[in-house]
Formats: C-alpha cells, structure tokens, sequence
C-alpha cells in the first residue's frame, strides 16, 4: 500500500452514492455490506489510478473510476454505470 494514497470504506460510499438503488445489484448495502465490498477491491489497483494524477481532486476523481469500474466487473454496479469515468477522463 502506497502512503501517498490512502482508500477507505468511506470511497466506496461516495462512489455508491451517485448511484440510484437500480443501479446497485446488491440490495441492502449498509455499513457492514460496505465494508465487505471494499474488502473484495484491489486497492493496489486504485491506488495505482489515483497517483497517474497530479492534483488531489483528480487523484480523488480517478480513484472513483477506479472503484466503480472495480464495482462493475464485481457485479455490483450496473455495466452501464460510468458517472466517475466520466468525472475523471472525461468520456
């Protein structure tokens, strides 16, 4: 784990939080179920995404890619939800 970039539990809740509940195939997320999706994400991975950039924000922005393209191939997320891909690339 990288220092410079730290994920938290609390990411996975923003990056859900964009989100309408049909969007999220899991039902019932809570703090606990939160917790156990962000123990199934590759952190190395977005950590990795977040320092490519330069500023906090975007760092913060493409960590959010990160997750939510994480969330998608998990299956928790729908495959057309791309709100944070957007935010930091722009497509």
């Amino acid at each position: 784990m990288n220092f410079a970039f730290e994920i938290t539990s609390e990411d996975v809740a923003t990056v859900l939080d964009m989100y309408e509940p049909h969007q999220i195939f899991s039902i019932d997320i809570d703090v606990t179920t939160i917790g156990d999706v962000f123990n199934l994400l590759h952190l190395d991975e977005v950590e990795h995404c977040a320092l490519r950039a330069n500023e906090m924000d975007e760092q913060t922005n493409c960590a959010y890619a990160e997750i939510e393209s994480q969330l998608r191939s998990l299956g928790i997320l729908s495959p057309h939800s791309n709100y944070w891909q957007k935010v930091a690339y722009g497509n």
